[in-house]
């Protein structure tokens, strides 16, 4: 059974940041619209994390899409 709720460094590692990374962009990710800890578990429930990534708009904003596409025209160049 996958857990659903996950802790700062889980989901750091779910979006593919470093945990360090995760704690500088954090505020400007909820600034965006990503969900907060549940507050009695401190926790993120991935289901809400899951939503908001599947958010065009949200991804658009919060750069996610262009660092992708950024590394898909470098691997695209280099073959």
């Amino acid at each position: 059974m996958t857990q659903r709720l996950k802790n700062k460094k889980e989901i750091a590692l779910y979006l593919g940041l470093s945990y360090p990374s995760f704690l500088d962009k954090e505020n400007k990710l909820h600034a965006i619209g990503f969900p907060k800890q549940e507050k009695v578990l401190n926790k993120y429930d991935i289901k809400k994390v899951d939503a908001w990534l599947d958010n065009d708009t949200i991804r658009k904003d919060s750069g996610i899409r262009a660092a992708h596409e950024t590394q898909l025209q470098v691997l695209k160049r280099n073959h």
